[in-house]
């Protein structure tokens, strides 16, 4: 039941058409989300929406993130305040709810598996020393070796064309491993990128599967890019595995990092049977 920081403002607007073009222009960006009854912008990691209605002389409504909606508000009714709307499902799989609380203020919570939680989870004063690094070396240039991990096009010449990628900080890093899945269990959702450099390196979050319970907790991966004689040395460092949760055999920590360590080798290991340097 903790609030993973501001999520999302929403606007009412009587002319949804009007709105959203008007919206649309002035952010330069399409909507990702657009149904007659909401119309959702991402921008720069927040989302702004548009609701049909009168507008409120209160202005937006704010709604925080969470990972449980129902639980949030539960807790919030049982401590005085009073349930508006009941947490439900508005479609790929975002769910929103709303509350009064006891000062007549509306409070909205919501879980929307199109954006991240958290980008790290593990603090300064609890990560671990242990890493999973694999090194491979391909037959092509730094620059190439990079371009395909750091684009869908990239990523489709030699793992999945099922990607999401904007290469920015802050943008997407999505890998889908089970793409028919709903949103939020396709694979790599809600994995950023963290920093880059053309040809050196990049890092970016990474999460585990959707049947482990450390799933929205990100870790971090950093690549690195050295040029050798015959091509690129690739190396893949998995960091950010939290000191405690690794003890604590109460979470699929442990688990999570013995997964992780057998799945990265055989991602390395088919990048390089694709790229082998002869």
């Amino acid at each position: 039941m903790v609030l993973r920081g501001l999520r999302s403002a929403q606007f009412r607007v009587e002319d949804m058409t009007g709105a959203k073009e008007w919206y649309a222009n002035l952010f330069d960006i399409e909507p990702y989300f657009d149904e007659p009854f909401y119309v959702g912008f991402e921008v720069m990691g927040y989302e702004f929406g548009l609701m049909p209605g009168e507008a409120s002389e209160h202005g937006a409504l704010f709604l925080w993130a969470t990972e449980d909606p129902k639980g949030f508000i539960d807790r919030a009714v049982a401590l005085g305040a009073t349930e508006k709307m009941e947490p439900q499902d508005t479609g790929d799989g975002i769910v929103v709810g709303t509350f009064i609380d006891p000062f007549g203020n509306e409070f909205g919570v919501i879980r929307n598996p199109h954006f991240a939680p958290a980008l790290t989870y593990a603090s300064a004063d609890d990560t671990s020393s242990r890493t999973i690094t694999i090194e491979v070396e391909v037959g092509v240039s730094p620059m190439e070796a990079w371009h395909l991990w750091a684009s869908s096009e990239g990523l489709a010449k030699w793992w999945t064309e099922n990607t999401r990628v904007e290469m920015r900080p802050g943008g997407h890093y999505e890998i889908y491993f089970n793409p028919e899945e709903k949103p939020g269990d396709k694979g790599g959702d809600w994995c950023r990128v963290l920093s880059f450099l053309p040809g050196r390196m990049l890092t970016f979050t990474w999460n585990a599967p959707p049947n482990f319970d450390t799933r929205p907790l990100h870790t971090w991966v950093v690549l690195l890019f050295q040029p050798t004689n015959g091509g690129t040395k690739v190396q893949l460092n998995h960091h950010g595995w939290p000191e405690s949760g690794l003890s604590d055999h109460n979470t699929d920590w442990p688990e999570t990092y013995e997964y992780f360590e057998s799945a990265w080798r055989y991602v390395m290991d088919l990048f390089e049977g694709q790229f082998s340097a002869a």
